[in-house]
């Protein structure tokens, strides 16, 4: 089988030379038609750029066309990218088969299994009908995630894995939220019992570790629930005590003072007054002694006497005493004599009492650890959700541990009869257990099984790629499951793809200079593990054009510091022009810039030699510091194209800042620091002066401040949209908004004044406000609380199709390639010294303490974990490394005046002496260079011919405003933005529970009934009926029906109100409709108290039973005024001939309250009526 590479168009391109034998070139295709061949299990080991994917997709289309159903195989991948591009491939593969003509699918098939032969008609169709066969399988085919997969599993089979039914799967936003819920529900607690377990664990810490120490503590225990579990069980801190040598319940001042119970206290007292007769030094030694004797606690005299055998960092004093010290020399010892008896003891004594603290901080560390991770599953279940750990760990379970296992293998044992697991090396080892529940029963002999059609197990990855060791990845275990597979199929084939398809010769010769020439390939596993097979091997070139790799010097710090400019306007956090890492960020930023102006040649595989553009770039740092930010910065400010960051914090943004604090300001108006924010903000664009000349000498509030006009206008309509809408819907409809006068609308300033980058910003926060919304009811002021509380980091799809430097970590370059690969970040090595915790390696944890206060014995745990950082080090420089299709630049900086040793920077150094790199002249002196630029002109002009089109006009122009739809509203709905909840509107919730409010307004709704139907009684009948009415109310007790009756009656028995209800009134008149007040897309639609009609007047009254009621108008209730006003209109359209008036009759009195014109003039529709 021959599996060519594909160029961007989709024309595969092949230029063997000679760079690649046809030996090398026919052992490739012999691998890859061993990896593709469905007749067996097969373990594939794949050098970088060697076709994984490729491989996958083809033994697919092979189980396909053998007649396996398509859903029947199971394909798991490391992400859901690459599940995407798995199946995009691979119905690719299948949608060309539906449409070739014979003799091209023929050829097709042939090369795809690897041999000649005619095809039938009926071979032909089959393979026309598997696209649609495919698209026709029911959920599709299965190529997902293990988690996607764990977490159908465990939704087919709830109750047996311990679930609820319905239980949901949330993202690491969500759970971080319930781990927040979890950790301010403990802090609650430990400060109500002080006393308690976990309070004085948290006491404890607190007193050791810093604010930043006890935050990543939280966050490593909260993201280590099944560890935690794992460490419970393997008996909590009781392994650690042991290889501490200590009890369990030893505590340091228990271990202090045993050392001092111990100490000959006779024998030290006449020794130090044998040192007071010495000299200085030896004089304070005294002191230390004396001061130990005299000591109230045993713990104290430890602490006095402990300093007369130590420095300050905490090692042994070379000299205990001088040799005037008389006994005290026989008793501690000399330079001369070497230490002595209670000065050895007192070494070993204070070994035990920095055990002892180990000990406790990592018993603080247990206790808070496992009290979070219980209250952490409790809460989970509650909430009927499950996070990514527990995806993968109750589907380990369910499969292998609980009581339906069998069941539940039995089930899925007719379901899948072909597994295949892409990045393999990535695969931890509870995720291979889940492999291996499924792939187990494909080796157990069956009668059921068919020779000709094999179920497989298959795995591709590349142990030299597995740099996700904080997920649990480890590449030994990959090396351990090619080994067992072999026990478990005797015919198992080696396969290694060792061919690069993607690199040039130059880039792989120094991939193989590190990693086997040098021996670096012995330093990538561990050994003591399992010993790689052979420390022989390397790669392959498919490629014969040039490559070219250049090493630059590490940049040094000046001679001269930089002088500082006094009273200069410059943040205290702006690094240094002339800092190293500074200076290498702005030549490389003038570098690429260089490039791109000049035209620099680079080799395309599609075209051939064409100018360099900016997508071809890729910059990969090893973390992302502040060098990280610089690279970006210096990029931009020479107007270099830059996608910026690929790890997104949404709080870090200043668009999404600009947004909350407009929310805020919606919110709470008086809310003066978020209004001010706006103004300054691109959404409106004030300078300072501006800002300055309305809030200087003001009155009151910033917002009362604001003048009439564009601004006023659009934060107003904005505090209308806060108060109606959700917040997705509110701030999509922010950024759309457009003033009055015309214009840009808000999403356009923001892109003016900060770029397109902020796209990506404003795209993710649109995309938490519909999630949040998803989930949850809609709050925006929940939303805002939320987002600003949420510190989690939002991937960026980094591909090539905006013509962008891309600037990213090598973690997450994983997968991805480029034309020109640049490594800046080179010349420091990781250590473990900062790590919280590490792992013990017997299934438990230790706390990292000062190097001052670590016993001798915790040493060869943290070089244990040194060497493994070392390890997944390398495996980091070769995924760096093999990211480069034709070119590498390497540079870095100095750090502490230094590169570090076995840092990158040196091996890449080493690495180019041994391939005979010439020397060539940098900005920082003399550097290396190996290969040569590509030569041809060819592309170069094919792509300099193509001109980008000018946009129309229209393009440019906003689209008209669409139409805008019907909204019907009611009187609740007339309330102003800036006025909140707290006005009082002619509608309440029927819940409503406090205090004084239900016997209010359960008074007033019997008010208006019997306002409503007495009026059309006898006068005689209308006391009996009223009574029989108040008494069927048996809620009613006898004092609010005697209230209510002497409220109707003063009203009805008023002769200033007869002729409002004499005959001819009506009672509870509804109305609907527009008028010519309103806005065009406005339908009103309410209920009138009374409506009569005197003579040439319409009279519309409405019944108000508030206590005490008003004197004036002008102290009326705003939504009582617009209800009035609102009804006005509609009735002024019924009856276009009469004077129309309103009035409120309060039944408090009774008082009739007659509105005036002006007062309903005044309302401003466009404020209050919804837009």
């Amino acid at each position: 089988m021959t599996i060519w590479p594909v160029g961007p168009n989709g024309r595969h391109f092949r230029t063997m030379g000679a760079a690649m034998t046809d030996k090398a070139y026919t052992l490739a295709t012999e691998m890859q038609r061993m990896a593709a061949d469905p007749m067996h299990s097969v373990f594939v080991s794949a050098n970088a750029g060697s076709g994984k994917t490729r491989v996958l997709v083809a033994r697919v289309s092979r189980l396909l066309l053998a007649g396996t159903l398509p859903d029947k195989i199971l394909c798991l991948t490391y992400t859901k990218a690459a599940a995407s591009e798995m199946q995009a491939r691979l119905f690719e593969a299948l949608g060309s088969w539906a449409i070739l003509d014979a003799q091209d699918l023929t050829e097709a098939l042939n090369e795809l299994q690897g041999q000649e032969k005619a095809r039938s008609e009926e071979d032909l169709g089959r393979a026309r009908l598997l696209f649609a066969r495919a698209l026709e399988t029911p959920g599709g085919l299965k190529v997902q995630t293990i988690h996607a997969f764990c977490e159908k599993l465990l939704r087919r089979f709830p109750l047996e894995a311990g679930l609820a039914p319905g239980t949901d799967a949330i993202d690491e936003a969500d759970a971080r939220a319930l781990q927040e819920q979890v950790w301010t529900r403990i802090e609650r607690t430990s400060v109500q019992n002080p006393r308690s377990e976990i309070a004085e664990a948290i006491t404890l810490l607190s007193i050791h570790k810093g604010d930043e120490d006890m935050e990543r503590l939280y966050r490593w225990a909260m993201g280590s629930v099944y560890k935690m579990q794992s460490w419970r069980e393997a008996g909590g801190v009781a392994a650690l005590a042991e290889t501490l040598g200590v009890s369990v319940g030893l505590s340091v001042e228990t271990a202090k003072a045993q050392a001092w119970e111990a100490a000959p206290k006779a024998e030290i007292h006449i020794a130090a007054r044998d040192m007071q007769m010495g000299g200085k030094t030896d004089q304070t030694k005294a002191d230390c002694i004396f001061a130990a004797l005299t000591a109230t606690t045993p713990a104290e005299a430890y602490q006095h006497y402990e300093r007369m055998f130590f420095t300050q960092k905490g090692t042994p004093n070379a000299s205990m005493v001088t040799g005037k010290a008389g006994m005290g020399i026989e008793l501690f010892g000399s330079a001369k004599t070497g230490y002595q008896p209670e000065a050895l003891r007192m070494i070993a004594a204070k070994d035990q009492v920095q055990c002892a603290h180990v000990l406790e901080l990592t018993n603080a560390v247990y206790v808070i650890a496992q009290a979070m991770a219980d209250q952490y599953a409790v809460l989970k279940l509650r909430r009927r959700v499950m996070d990514f750990d527990d995806q993968i760990h109750l589907a380990r379970r369910l499969l292998l541990d609980s009581e339906a296992a069998d069941w539940v293998r039995y089930k899925l044992d007719g379901g899948v009869d072909h597994v295949l697991v892409d990045e393999a090396q990535d695969t931890s080892g509870v995720q291979w257990d889940i492999v291996g529940a499924l792939s187990d029963p494909f080796f157990q002999p069956s009668p059921d099984a068919d020779p000709r059609r094999p179920r497989t197990l298959f795995a591709v990855g590349d142990e030299k790629q597995s740099i996700y060791s904080f997920q649990g990845a480890e590449p030994e275990l990959f090396l351990e499951k090619i080994q067992a597979l072999s026990e478990k199929q005797t015919d198992t084939p080696e396969v290694k793809m060792s061919m690069s398809f993607r690199s040039t010769e130059h880039v792989l010769a120094l991939v193989d200079e590190i990693f086997y020439q040098q021996g670096g390939i012995k330093e990538t596993f561990d050994a003591g593990t399992f010993a790689p097979a052979s420390d022989q091997g390397g790669h392959s070139a498919y490629r014969d054009d040039p490559g070219l790799v250049e090493f630059w010097p590490a940049v040094k710090a000046p001679e001269k510091p930089e002088v500082e400019i006094a009273w200069e306007p410059v943040p205290v956090d702006t690094p240094s022009a002339q800092s190293p890492r500074e200076q290498l960020a702005r030549e490389i930023a003038v570098q690429i810039k260089s490039w791109l102006d000049t035209d620099e040649p680079v080799f395309d595989r599609d075209v051939g030699v064409r100018p360099m553009q900016a997508r071809d770039i890729m910059i990969l740092v090893t973390k992302r510091t502040d060098f990280f930010d610089a690279v970006i910065r210096n990029l931009k400010e020479r107007g270099v194209p830059v996608a910026g960051a690929d790890r997104l914090t949404l709080t870090e943004s200043i668009a999404v800042q600009d947004l909350l604090s407009l929310a805020k300001f919606t919110l709470l108006p008086s809310d003066d620091l978020s209004l001010a924010e706006v103004l300054k903000s691109p959404l409106v664009g004030w300078d300072e002066d501006q800002l300055f000349e309305i809030a200087s000498g003001r009155d009151g509030r910033l917002w009362q401040a604001v003048p009439e006009g564009d601004v006023r206008d659009m934060l107003v309509h904005l505090q209308g949209l806060a108060h109606r809408l959700a917040p997705y819907e509110f701030f999509a409809r922010t950024l759309a908004y457009v003033p009055k006068s015309g214009g840009a609308s808000l999403l356009q300033n923001i892109y003016t004044r900060l770029g397109v980058e902020a796209a990506d910003a404003i795209e993710a926060f649109l995309a938490r406000a519909l999630a949040h919304q998803r989930h949850t009811a809609p709050s925006l002021i929940r939303f805002v609380r939320d987002i600003e509380n949420d510190e989690n980091k939002i991937k960026r799809e980094m591909d090539t199709a905006q013509n962008e430097v891309r600037v990213m970590s090598v973690h997450a370059a994983k997968g991805l390639e480029a034309p020109v690969v640049i490594l800046p970040d080179t010349t420091q090595i990781k250590t473990v010294g900062k790590d919280i915790i590490y792992p013990t390696g017997d299934g438990g944890y230790v706390m990292r303490v000062a190097q001052a206060e670590q016993p001798e014995v915790l040493s060869g745990i943290q070089d244990r974990q040194q060497a493994a950082s070392a390890r997944e080090a390398m495996r980091l420089l070769y995924v760096a490394l093999t990211r480069a299709e034709s070119r590498l630049l390497i540079c870095g900086f100095e750090s502490h005046g230094k590169v570090a040793d076995g840092s990158w920077h040196q091996r890449i150094e080493r690495a180019l002496t041994g391939l005979e790199a010439q020397e060539f002249e940098t900005v920082f002196g003399a550097g290396l260079r190996y290969g040569r630029r590509p030569e041809g002109v060819a592309g170069l002009a094919k792509i300099k011919d193509v001109q980008a089109q000018k946009f129309p006009d229209w393009a440019r122009k906003l689209a008209p405003p669409a139409r805008q739809k019907v909204r019907h509203v009611s009187p609740s709905h007339l309330l102003a933005p800036e006025e909140g909840v707290e006005q009082d509107v002619p509608v309440r919730s029927p819940l409503l529970v406090k205090t004084g409010e239900t016997d209010r307004f359960t008074r007033g709704n019997h008010i208006h009934k019997l306002l409503q139907i007495l009026p059309d009684l006898d006068v005689s009948e209308r006391r009996a009926s009223a009574q029989a009415y108040l008494q069927s109310r048996t809620a009613l007790n006898a004092d609010m029906v005697r209230e209510i009756n002497t409220d109707v009656f003063a009203v009805l028995e008023n002769e200033k109100f007869a002729d409002f209800f004499a005959k001819g009134s009506r009672a509870e008149v509804s109305v609907a409709g527009w008028t010519k007040a309103f806005p065009k897309h406005i339908r009103l639609s309410g209920q009138i108290d009374r409506l009569c009609v005197l003579g040439d007047t319409v009279w519309i009254l409405d019944y108000k039973s508030n206590r005490p009621p008003p004197a004036h108008e002008k102290d009326v209730a705003p939504i009582y005024v617009r209800q009035m006003a609102a009804y006005r209109a509609l009735v002024a359209d019924i009856f276009p001939d009469k004077i129309v008036k309103t009035a409120l009759l309060w039944t408090d009195g009774p008082h009739l309250m007659v509105l005036s014109d002006a007062l309903l003039d005044s309302v401003d529709w466009d404020v209050v009526l919804p837009p």
